[in-house]
């Protein structure tokens, strides 16, 4: 019962780890794809201003 308890414990934390990283490499991954968009808006805005001033 004891053997069975601990290897269920273990499992939880394993999932538990395991969707921690998941929800992690998603954030992760978002926060990389909303800076490359805004990154990409800038260029754009400032390629526009210098087309607009030029």
């Amino acid at each position: 019962m004891a053997a069975g308890v601990g290897v269920g414990g273990a499992t939880v934390t394993a999932v538990r780890y395991w969707v921690l990283l998941t929800v992690l490499l998603g954030l992760l991954a978002l926060a990389l794809a909303v800076g490359l968009i805004i990154g990409h808006a800038s260029l754009a805005d400032l390629q526009v201003r210098a087309v607009l001033l030029d």
